[in-house]
Order: C-alpha cells, then sequence, then structure tokens
C-alpha cells in the first residue's frame, strides 16, 4: 500500500478511484476509508514517484486497486467500491446525499 496522503503538496479531499470523499478526521492508518497516495502507473509497473503520478485514494480504494491502472478495473468493481465506501462514509456519520452520491457515479460512468 502506498504512503500516507499528506505527502501530497496539497491535501485532495476526494478519492480518484471512487469519487467519493476523504475523511480529513480519519488519522489510523488501517482504517478503510484513511486517506492514501495512490500511484496512478504504479510503480510495478514502470511508474515514478513523481508528483503527477499521485493521487488521493482511500485506504479501501486503493487496495482494491493494486498494481492495476485505474482503467483496468472492471466497472462491476468500481461500483462496489463506490458503494462500499458510501456505507462506511455513512457509518462515519459523514452525509453524501443521494444526488451527490448519483452526481459522483454519473460522473464516473456508473449511471
Amino acid at each position: 500500500m502506498s504512503g500516507k496522503m499528506t505527502s501530497l503538496s496539497s491535501t485532495p479531499k476526494t478519492c480518484h478511484i471512487c469519487g467519493l470523499p476523504i475523511p480529513r478526521d480519519i488519522v489510523t492508518p488501517t482504517h478503510f476509508l484513511y486517506g492514501t497516495v495512490d500511484h496512478v502507473i504504479p510503480k510495478a509497473r514502470g511508474g515514478l514517484n513523481q508528483r503527477k503520478n499521485r493521487q488521493a485514494a482511500h485506504r479501501l480504494c486503493n487496495e482494491m486497486k493494486g498494481n492495476r491502472l485505474a482503467a483496468d478495473l472492471r466497472y462491476s468493481e468500481i461500483r462496489q467500491l463506490h458503494l462500499e465506501v458510501l456505507e462506511l462514509l455513512r457509518s462515519q456519520r459523514i452525509m453524501v446525499t443521494h444526488k451527490q452520491s448519483a452526481d459522483i457515479q454519473q460522473k464516473l460512468g456508473l449511471l
């Protein structure tokens, strides 16, 4: 798994894999919603540890992506991640409205 999200110069608020918010108050690295740095082109596939190759992702999403490109994830995997993260956010009392979720799903091509 990649390092802490704080290693990015500016701390993004959104996971680039599932499109949902990354809570700033979760500081436990083992938590599924913890913000990590994902390498767009994984280092295992020759990606460099450069700013332009790093994006924020939930730990859960980053682990699911593994050493694949985000484009290699199947529709069903992205949809499942979106739903799991949405449920985790709600369990942490971080509200994402149905409209926000639908807008994100539309943007990700899930609707």
